[in-house]
């Protein structure tokens, strides 16, 4: 495993042998009540792995559910073309359905993994 530091974020390349097989880097967003830290997981064209919620401080029972799975578990195998937040449309591969009344910690969470993925393709051309 091979780690760079870029800026604040933390980029760490995945290999099998020799082999390239992934990457995770840290993302953030500035939330409604906090700044959320994150661990993104991409293949190596890109696609999200999985997104975890290192901390955040976000209103209970409103923001605070970005860290549950029915939030996350939209993320995996969306490319940055597809990192759009939408209220009051159902979960769909083209898009994050943002948390009823937390539509502020969903873009921040969403805007944060956008904005890492295109520091990485950035740094990898």
């Amino acid at each position: 495993i091979k780690a760079r530091f870029k800026g604040e974020g933390k980029i760490v390349e995945g290999y099998s042998g020799d082999k390239l097989v992934g990457y995770v880097i840290t993302a953030k967003g500035e939330g409604y009540s906090s700044i959320i830290k994150m661990l993104v997981g991409l293949t190596t064209d890109y696609k999200i792995k999985g997104v975890t919620i290192l901390s955040q401080q976000e209103t209970p029972g409103l923001g605070d559910r970005a860290s549950k799975p029915d939030f996350l578990n939209q993320f995996p195998g969306k490319g940055v073309e597809q990192l759009k937040v939408l209220k009051g449309i159902p979960q769909g591969d083209d898009h994050i359905t943002a948390i009823t009344g937390a539509t502020i910690t969903s873009r921040a969470v969403t805007e944060g993994v956008e904005k890492s993925i295109q520091a990485l393709i950035s740094e990898k051309k």
